[in-house]
């Protein structure tokens, strides 16, 4: 992240919260309720966002606002539940690896090409994920 000291936990089935700790301090900064089962977290410094990745029963992609945890995109695609996350070098695009063998890669964040300054995706819940998605079959 982009706060050395802050460490984000996501929880399993039975907890499906997203934690932020101060790691200096030992003290819990934030919890949301993520109403599924966080499977890995990953950090926009350049827009303050964290995307999270999730199973059951959704299987989703969720963009969250960093520190208020605004929910500002749902991802949808995955059948069943995120492995992994990863960003690609310049950090517009999320590679999902997921247990239905597909890899999805999706754009979050735009680079604008005159300034070479990125900017959010205009991504919200409801968006059609075709735009935004990529599927590459593992088997």
């Amino acid at each position: 992240p982009w706060q050395p000291w802050v460490l984000g936990t996501g929880g399993s089935s039975n907890d499906r919260t997203i934690k932020f700790w101060n790691c200096t301090l030992g003290d819990r900064l934030n919890t949301v309720d993520a109403k599924s089962r966080v499977c890995g977290i990953l950090w926009s410094e350049e827009y303050k966002e964290v995307v999270t990745g999730h199973g059951y029963s959704k299987n989703q992609l969720n963009i969250w606002k960093y520190p208020s945890m605004e929910k500002v995109a749902e991802l949808f695609g995955h059948q069943a539940r995120v492995l992994h996350l990863a960003k690609n070098p310049d950090g517009t695009t999320v590679a999902s690896v997921a247990g239905d063998e597909t890899i999805r890669l999706w754009r979050c964040w735009e680079m604008d090409p005159k300034t070479k300054r990125k900017e959010s995706a205009k991504s919200r819940s409801g968006v059609n994920n075709s735009q935004l998605s990529l599927i590459a079959k593992l088997r």
